[in-house]
């Protein structure tokens, strides 16, 4: 099985992580309401603390998407499959939600075609 290009390069990442934290922190209220942007706060697996990470999103009626390009070697998505339980902060609004993760191949393609905020990419099984 071959993972995707992008799922190679995770150390890149994790070697900005701390930047990254630093940009969610300076411009939370930016991103808590900017439209295509979602805070999303999982329960971290090891230590039981809130986690959040920034996330592009797509909408949809009374949901959204969020995709992994790293798939589970994410931290979030490691989080999630412990607790799916999550706490959602978008649109100015903190919501608790529920994640579900879509590993099914002709599920991920469906969802790439109905929604153009993902861009076309190859999946692996």
């Amino acid at each position: 099985m071959s993972e995707p290009f992008l799922a190679r390069l995770h150390a890149v990442t994790r070697a900005t992580r701390v930047p990254q934290g630093l940009a969610v922190v300076l411009f939370r209220r930016y991103f808590e309401r900017a439209p295509g942007w979602v805070l999303l706060t999982t329960t971290g697996r090891k230590t039981g603390l809130p986690r959040e990470v920034l996330l592009p999103c797509g909408r949809f009626g009374d949901g959204l998407y969020v995709i992994s390009t790293y798939a589970w070697r994410s931290d979030w998505m490691r989080n999630l499959r412990r607790e799916p339980a999550v706490r959602v902060t978008c649109a100015g609004w903190v919501v608790p939600a529920r994640a579900e993760v879509i590993d099914d191949v002709a599920a991920k393609q469906a969802l790439v075609s109905a929604h153009p905020f993902f861009p076309p990419a190859p999946f692996a099984s």
